[in-house]
Protein backbone atom coordinates (compact mmCIF):
# COMPACT_ATOMS: atom_id res chain seq x y z
CA UNK A 1 0.00 0.00 0.00
CA UNK A 2 1.29 3.43 -0.92
CA UNK A 3 0.36 6.56 0.99
CA UNK A 4 1.43 10.07 0.15
CA UNK A 5 1.22 13.28 2.11
CA UNK A 6 0.60 16.39 0.05
CA UNK A 7 2.08 19.27 1.98
CA UNK A 8 1.26 22.93 1.72
CA UNK A 9 2.72 25.88 3.61
CA UNK A 10 0.34 28.85 3.58
CA UNK A 11 1.53 32.30 4.66
CA UNK A 12 2.09 32.53 8.40
CA UNK A 13 1.97 28.79 8.93
CA UNK A 14 4.96 26.63 9.74
CA UNK A 15 3.57 23.35 8.50
CA UNK A 16 0.33 22.23 6.88
CA UNK A 17 -0.55 18.97 5.17
CA UNK A 18 -3.21 17.08 3.32
CA UNK A 19 -3.44 13.34 3.73
CA UNK A 20 -4.54 11.26 0.76
CA UNK A 21 -4.41 7.52 0.12
CA UNK A 22 -3.37 6.44 -3.34
CA UNK A 23 -3.99 2.75 -2.78
CA UNK A 24 -6.01 2.18 0.44
CA UNK A 25 -6.07 -1.18 2.11
CA UNK A 26 -9.06 -3.31 2.97
CA UNK A 27 -11.35 -2.51 5.87
CA UNK A 28 -10.46 -3.90 9.23
CA UNK A 29 -13.11 -6.18 10.73
CA UNK A 30 -15.99 -4.15 12.26
CA UNK A 31 -15.96 -3.82 15.99
CA UNK A 32 -18.13 -6.32 17.83
CA UNK A 33 -19.73 -3.45 19.73
CA UNK A 34 -19.25 0.17 20.74
CA UNK A 35 -15.80 1.06 22.05
CA UNK A 36 -15.13 4.25 23.97
CA UNK A 37 -11.41 4.32 23.16
CA UNK A 38 -9.93 2.50 20.18
CA UNK A 39 -6.36 1.31 20.62
CA UNK A 40 -5.63 2.82 17.20
CA UNK A 41 -7.67 4.08 14.26
CA UNK A 42 -8.73 1.20 12.00
CA UNK A 43 -7.23 0.93 8.53
CA UNK A 44 -8.90 2.80 5.70
CA UNK A 45 -11.72 1.29 3.65
CA UNK A 46 -11.16 0.35 -0.01
CA UNK A 47 -12.60 3.71 -1.14
CA UNK A 48 -10.10 5.59 1.05
CA UNK A 49 -12.60 6.42 3.81
CA UNK A 50 -11.19 6.81 7.30
CA UNK A 51 -12.42 7.17 10.86
CA UNK A 52 -11.36 10.29 12.77
CA UNK A 53 -10.91 9.91 16.53
CA UNK A 54 -11.16 13.03 18.67
CA UNK A 55 -8.02 13.18 20.83
CA UNK A 56 -9.74 15.00 23.67
CA UNK A 57 -12.55 12.48 24.17
CA UNK A 58 -11.60 9.27 22.34
CA UNK A 59 -14.89 9.47 20.44
CA UNK A 60 -15.36 9.54 16.68
CA UNK A 61 -16.44 12.17 14.18
CA UNK A 62 -19.98 11.24 13.15
CA UNK A 63 -23.41 12.61 12.37
CA UNK A 64 -24.88 14.57 15.26
CA UNK A 65 -28.35 15.91 16.10
CA UNK A 66 -30.89 16.73 13.39
CA UNK A 67 -32.18 15.25 10.16
CA UNK A 68 -31.37 15.57 6.47
CA UNK A 69 -29.43 18.45 4.97
CA UNK A 70 -28.03 20.67 7.70
CA UNK A 71 -27.69 17.90 10.27
CA UNK A 72 -24.94 18.68 12.78
CA UNK A 73 -21.55 17.03 12.74
CA UNK A 74 -20.96 15.48 16.14
CA UNK A 75 -19.13 12.96 18.27
CA UNK A 76 -20.21 9.43 19.13
CA UNK A 77 -18.74 6.34 20.72
CA UNK A 78 -16.47 4.78 18.11
CA UNK A 79 -17.91 1.81 16.22
CA UNK A 80 -16.32 0.76 12.92
CA UNK A 81 -19.62 -0.82 11.88
CA UNK A 82 -21.32 2.59 11.65
CA UNK A 83 -21.08 4.06 8.14
CA UNK A 84 -21.66 7.59 9.44
CA UNK A 85 -18.30 7.42 11.25
CA UNK A 86 -16.38 6.95 8.00
CA UNK A 87 -15.27 9.97 5.96
CA UNK A 88 -13.73 10.09 2.50
CA UNK A 89 -11.13 12.80 2.05
CA UNK A 90 -11.11 14.07 -1.55
CA UNK A 91 -8.46 16.57 -2.56
CA UNK A 92 -9.50 19.77 -4.34
CA UNK A 93 -6.95 19.69 -7.12
CA UNK A 94 -7.03 23.37 -8.16
CA UNK A 95 -4.45 25.34 -6.19
CA UNK A 96 -3.97 24.96 -2.44
CA UNK A 97 -7.68 24.64 -1.77
CA UNK A 98 -7.76 21.83 0.77
CA UNK A 99 -9.98 18.76 0.84
CA UNK A 100 -13.62 17.83 1.21
CA UNK A 101 -14.75 15.26 3.81
CA UNK A 102 -17.70 13.17 2.58
CA UNK A 103 -19.78 11.20 5.06
CA UNK A 104 -19.91 7.45 4.43
CA UNK A 105 -23.65 7.20 5.13
CA UNK A 106 -25.14 10.31 3.51
CA UNK A 107 -22.46 11.29 0.98
CA UNK A 108 -22.77 14.87 2.28
CA UNK A 109 -19.78 17.06 3.10
CA UNK A 110 -18.52 18.73 6.27
CA UNK A 111 -19.52 22.38 6.01
CA UNK A 112 -19.66 25.51 8.18
CA UNK A 113 -23.21 26.80 8.58
CA UNK A 114 -23.95 29.95 6.56
CA UNK A 115 -20.29 30.13 5.48
CA UNK A 116 -19.61 31.78 8.84
CA UNK A 117 -16.16 32.95 9.92
CA UNK A 118 -17.24 33.33 13.57
CA UNK A 119 -16.18 31.34 16.60
CA UNK A 120 -18.77 28.77 17.70
CA UNK A 121 -20.42 28.63 14.26
CA UNK A 122 -21.92 25.14 13.84
CA UNK A 123 -20.19 22.54 11.69
CA UNK A 124 -22.80 20.52 9.84
CA UNK A 125 -23.42 18.23 6.85
CA UNK A 126 -24.52 19.76 3.57
CA UNK A 127 -24.84 18.66 -0.03
CA UNK A 128 -21.35 18.65 -1.52
CA UNK A 129 -20.73 21.64 -3.78
CA UNK A 130 -19.08 19.98 -6.75
CA UNK A 131 -19.75 22.64 -9.37
CA UNK A 132 -17.49 25.44 -10.64
CA UNK A 133 -17.18 26.99 -7.17
CA UNK A 134 -15.62 23.77 -5.86
CA UNK A 135 -12.15 25.27 -6.31
CA UNK A 136 -13.03 28.88 -5.45
CA UNK A 137 -11.26 30.00 -2.28
CA UNK A 138 -13.88 32.68 -1.68
CA UNK A 139 -16.55 29.97 -1.31
CA UNK A 140 -14.59 27.42 0.68
CA UNK A 141 -16.84 26.54 3.62
CA UNK A 142 -16.58 22.87 2.57
CA UNK A 143 -12.79 22.95 2.09
CA UNK A 144 -10.57 21.85 4.96
CA UNK A 145 -6.85 21.63 5.61
CA UNK A 146 -5.74 18.49 7.41
CA UNK A 147 -2.84 20.24 9.18
CA UNK A 148 -0.61 17.43 10.46
CA UNK A 149 0.66 17.85 14.03
CA UNK A 150 2.48 14.52 14.35
CA UNK A 151 2.51 11.00 12.95
CA UNK A 152 4.05 7.59 13.42
CA UNK A 153 4.01 4.41 11.32
CA UNK A 154 0.26 3.84 11.76
CA UNK A 155 -1.44 7.04 12.97
CA UNK A 156 -1.65 10.66 11.88
CA UNK A 157 -2.67 13.41 14.33
CA UNK A 158 -4.05 16.52 12.66
CA UNK A 159 -6.36 19.50 12.91
CA UNK A 160 -9.28 20.04 10.54
CA UNK A 161 -9.02 23.73 9.65
CA UNK A 162 -11.63 25.40 7.46
CA UNK A 163 -10.18 27.17 4.41
CA UNK A 164 -12.73 29.99 4.49
CA UNK A 165 -12.64 30.88 8.19
CA UNK A 166 -9.19 29.65 9.20
CA UNK A 167 -10.80 28.08 12.29
CA UNK A 168 -10.69 24.46 13.47
CA UNK A 169 -13.37 21.93 14.33
CA UNK A 170 -13.77 21.87 18.11
CA UNK A 171 -16.11 20.99 20.97
CA UNK A 172 -18.49 23.73 22.13
CA UNK A 173 -17.48 23.08 25.75
CA UNK A 174 -15.62 20.59 27.93
CA UNK A 175 -18.26 17.84 27.92
CA UNK A 176 -18.33 15.25 25.14
CA UNK A 177 -21.49 13.12 25.45
CA UNK A 178 -22.58 11.06 22.45
CA UNK A 179 -24.37 13.35 20.01
CA UNK A 180 -22.64 16.57 21.03
CA UNK A 181 -22.67 18.97 18.06
CA UNK A 182 -19.33 20.37 16.87
CA UNK A 183 -18.38 23.99 16.13
CA UNK A 184 -15.43 25.92 14.73
CA UNK A 185 -13.06 27.94 16.91
CA UNK A 186 -9.76 29.77 16.68
CA UNK A 187 -6.87 27.37 16.21
CA UNK A 188 -5.21 26.41 19.52
CA UNK A 189 -3.45 23.05 18.84
CA UNK A 190 -5.17 21.59 21.93
CA UNK A 191 -6.55 18.00 22.17
CA UNK A 192 -10.06 19.38 21.59
CA UNK A 193 -9.02 20.27 18.04
CA UNK A 194 -6.85 17.21 17.37
CA UNK A 195 -8.00 14.19 15.36
CA UNK A 196 -6.31 10.82 14.92
CA UNK A 197 -6.69 8.76 11.77
CA UNK A 198 -5.01 5.78 10.13
CA UNK A 199 -1.82 6.25 8.13
CA UNK A 200 -2.62 2.96 6.34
Amino acid sequence: MRTRIVTAVPAGSAVAGLLMATAPTSLAAPAAGPTTHLAAPPESRPDGSRMYIHAGSGKCLSMGPGDGKGRAAGLATCNAGRDDQWWRNTNIEVGNNGSKYRNGLTGQCLDVKNKSKSNDAPVHLWDCQDGPNNSDKSDASQAWDGAILSNDSTTVRAELKNKRSGKCIDLPGTASPDGVALVQRDRNRAPGQTWETSFR
